[in-house]
């Protein structure tokens, strides 16, 4: 973002946000430096994650929700109370009382990445697939899609075998796109995986790895329908 569009954003409220935790090793003050930005609460939590990566992704996701906050709402930075819906564990922070009372965001993580999106008023959902960081790659693309057959509509199944003359890797990247999107939505209504995913129908494209631009240029766009609609 330029820096008149980033203060429109935060003004709005409306944020696309994304942190890449890298995997650089950072030293024992460092990461104390960090820690010391969050409640304490919040710093033994992520201390107890066993894994190096978790707890970089549990510091960028607790971080970037602190300075969304804190740019947004005029909070200060550890003053920021994070709260999670009962019983889908959604975060959220109480923006009554505020100049945006109805203003929301959400988080994902996913590989070396971090991402929020928040809006002022509609609940908002995201979700990120960082296609680098793929569980059972030795499986080929319809053995790893076959696991998710049961939540998938029948178009979408169709749609991703369609792909197969695109290559293992178009099939992937159109598969994350649906299920991410999928992912999003539920995210957003926050009921989690107790929403039957398959009333949720994605339009299936292969964009290319070149995505960002191709969208811009060809106008490609993905439709998601529930029920039908």
């Amino acid at each position: 973002m330029m820096v008149d569009d980033r203060a429109l954003a935060v003004e709005q409220g409306i944020l696309r946000l994304g942190l890449q935790i890298g995997t650089e090793p950072v030293t024992a003050g460092q990461w104390q430096l960090l820690l010391t930005l969050l409640p304490d609460a919040e710093a033994q939590k992520v201390q107890r994650y066993y894994h190096d990566k978790d707890r970089r992704l549990a510091v960028g996701s607790l971080l970037l929700q602190r300075a969304a906050t804190s740019w947004v709402l005029g909070q200060r930075f550890k003053d920021v109370l994070i709260q999670r819906t009962q019983p889908h564990n959604k975060p959220f922070v109480d923006a009554g009382g505020t100049r945006l009372p109805g203003w929301n965001y959400n988080v994902s993580h996913h590989g070396e990445w971090v991402v929020l999106a928040s809006e002022p008023l509609g609940a908002v959902g995201t979700d990120v697939v960082d296609l680098r960081d793929r569980p059972f790659e030795a499986m080929t693309a319809p053995q790893y899609l076959e696991h998710f057959h049961r939540h998938l509509t029948p178009a979408e199944w169709d749609g991703l075998v369609g792909l197969a003359s695109k290559g293992e890797a178009g099939q992937y990247r159109a598969f994350f796109r649906v299920w991410a999107m999928k992912e999003a939505y539920i995210k957003g209504v926050g009921l989690g995986l107790s929403f039957p995913i398959r009333r949720l129908e994605c339009s299936v494209l292969d964009v290319g790895e070149d995505f960002v631009t191709r969208i811009g240029r060809e106008g490609e766009e993905e439709e998601l329908m529930m029920d039908g609609y």
